[in-house]
């Protein structure tokens, strides 16, 4: 699925979005979050993934991931988030995504609570 957005130029911003199929809960795509750093003012066209669910061991098989069925009704909800949300979700899905890979880079989560830790 696409989806033409129009971005405010005026300020930088952060944002996470989800995806609900036939009323089901809102759950984040496995990038979910992104910055307007390249769209910054302008409107574009954007492949929008299906929401995961990362309990389910079965959300994650690249045969189901990503893909909507025909005559499913779907809403995104796209949330406006600050730097330090942006940053603990990023790098967690980034650590996440290469949990296991002998060649990924380490990762250390970003925490946005003062003091905080992971």
């Amino acid at each position: 699925m696409y989806a033409r957005i129009t971005e405010d130029g005026t300020q930088r911003n952060y944002y996470r979005y989800f995806t609900s199929v036939n009323n089901g809960r809102f759950l984040p795509g496995l990038n979910s979050v992104f910055t307007d750093d390249f769209i910054n003012g302008t409107t574009y066209n954007v492949k929008v993934d299906r929401g995961i669910d990362r309990t389910l061991p079965d959300s994650l098989l690249f045969k189901n991931y990503s893909y909507f069925a025909k005559g499913n009704h779907i809403t995104v909800k796209v949330c406006q988030i600050d730097k330090g949300t942006f940053d603990f979700w990023q790098t967690l899905e980034y650590a996440s995504q290469n949990l296991g890979n002998p060649f990924a880079a380490p990762t250390n989560v970003k925490c946005n609570i003062t003091g905080g830790y992971g």
